[in-house]
């Protein structure tokens, strides 16, 4: 006997509700399944399985993005504070140094421990020294006036004025003929790098999730007090240089910033390549400076802010950058090639202290 069967096209729809577990993050959306009426019930079931599954999935990416999104706003606002905070600190380091704006001295490339290529500056500006040591103050208990905003102690890298420009690639080590060859480029490069400045009309308090300032947000501050003018005046001019740097001013041994510089230049320029190289192959590379981190806050000069007059300098940046390039070529990652707006100067780190 032939049984006929009269089969229906027409699809009809499946509606899987999300999963107990992931409720909470999208309650009331579904998935939809189109499947033939004629599919046997096991088929359905598979189907709604693997639909509620993907579902959940779905849920999970959600979930991070909403704690990710929630972390993002937090450090926004935070950022929107400490801008606030440290506009006040400027306000009041202008007014005590009598300076607008500074100057900023090109001392010369290097390579810095951990294998990092930056351009070292002759001097903290006394303006930038009373904003440090402002800001110093309030990681010192016995100097902070609001015990309640304590920030962490400043970091080794921000205490001599400098910007990076290369990081060594991932598994790159550098052998002495390496670090004689980058010495060689640095000192036929001082001759082009002599009398070239840096006019920073604004400082920026920058909240990033990548230490080279790739992703970021920021938030300028003005170099100016209320009403005041930009001063371009060279370095040493009679209103900076009567300026005292105050208690938690960044100092060498000696006393002097610039002090700190020439320690720092000299081991470099003059010190013996085979103990240094021990301090430049660490295994830091420049993924610490291009993966993500989390959010968090710092004081900069961004070279290429608007009016800084940064180009000079990143032209500087590109041709030694080229120079290192094509001597040793694939060992350095250059940030002047890959994010040039990115490059900045660190007055200091805004992070709080832990708790």
């Amino acid at each position: 006997m032939r049984v006929a069967v009269r089969a229906r096209a027409r699809p009809r729809d499946i509606t899987t509700r999300c999963p107990s577990a992931c409720v909470h993050t999208c309650s009331g959306m579904r998935v939809r399944v189109r499947a033939q009426r004629l599919l046997l019930p096991q088929m359905r079931v598979a189907m709604r399985v693997r639909a509620c599954a993907c579902l959940q999935r779905t849920c999970v990416r959600m979930q991070a993005q909403t704690r990710e999104g929630a972390r993002g706003m937090d450090s926004a606002g935070e950022g929107a504070a400490l801008a606030a905070g440290v506009a006040g600190v400027v306000t009041a380091a202008v007014e005590r140094t009598g300076a607008a704006g500074v100057v900023l001295e090109a001392r010369g490339f290097l390579v810095a421990w951990g294998g990092v290529l930056a351009l070292a500056f002759a001097d903290w500006p006394p303006l930038l020294l009373a904003i440090k040591a402002a800001l110093n103050a309030l990681a010192d208990q016995a100097l902070n006036p609001k015990p309640d905003v304590m920030l962490a102690p400043e970091n080794p890298g921000s205490r001599w004025p400098k910007i990076t420009i290369g990081a060594l690639q991932p598994d790159a080590q550098l052998s002495l003929e390496d670090l004689r060859a980058l010495r060689s480029l640095c000192e036929k490069s001082a001759e082009e790098m002599e009398g070239l400045v840096w006019n920073v009309s604004e400082l920026q308090v920058a909240t990033f999730t990548s230490r080279s300032l790739a992703q970021r947000t920021e938030v300028p501050i003005p170099l100016t007090s209320p009403g005041g003018a930009h001063c371009a005046a060279p370095p040493g001019c009679v209103p900076c240089a009567a300026a005292p740097p105050g208690d938690g001013a960044v100092r060498s041994a000696n006393g002097s910033s610039s002090g700190l510089v020439e320690e720092v230049m000299q081991e470099w320029e003059r010190g013996d390549l085979e103990q240094y190289l021990s301090r430049v192959n660490t295994g830091a590379n420049v993924l610490h400076y291009t993966q993500r981190c989390p959010p968090d806050h710092t004081l900069v000069a961004l070279l290429l802010s608007q009016g800084s007059g940064g180009d000079a300098i990143l032209r500087a940046v590109q041709r030694f950058a080229s120079a290192v390039e094509a001597r040793l070529p694939g060992k350095f990652h250059f940030f002047s090639d890959s994010c040039p707006s990115s490059l900045h100067l660190t007055v200091r780190t805004l992070r709080r202290q832990a708790d």
